[in-house]
């Protein structure tokens, strides 16, 4: 009789053991994916910076060459105009700084994040 009852009740539900091991298999996920996904945000915002060097790049080119019909030297990184930074669609402030500067020697302007000694663009 007891043997009719235990095949008779069916076993619902996980055992102790079996949740355990997919809680490590979880865990040992999330231990790979989170230093991939650090990664991957930096690159994000190194790309955004990027991106925003290049347009204040053309606007200060643009500004310069349209007010005094060409480009003004400058001795060191200047910090980068409000009237430039009004023009910018989204981020005014660089994601791997406090704020963009800019040097123009001979025609040739370099945007910098912070005052670097390398700049973002062109690289």
């Amino acid at each position: 009789m007891k043997q009719l009852l235990k095949t008779k009740r069916k076993r619902k539900g996980f055992t102790l053991i079996e949740l355990i091991i997919v809680i490590a298999i979880i865990a040992i996920l999330v231990a790979v994916a989170i230093p991939k996904f650090s990664e991957i945000r930096k690159n994000a915002n190194a790309s955004a910076d990027l991106a925003t060097a290049k347009t204040i790049h053309s606007l200060i080119a643009a500004e310069t060459t349209a007010s005094s019909g060409a480009v003004a030297d400058t001795a060191s990184n200047v910090a980068v105009p409000d009237s430039i930074l009004n023009k910018l669609d989204g981020a005014k402030k660089p994601k791997g700084g406090t704020a963009f500067t800019y040097t123009m020697s001979n025609g040739d302007i370099k945007i910098y994040i912070d005052n670097a000694s390398v700049p973002v663009y062109p690289n």
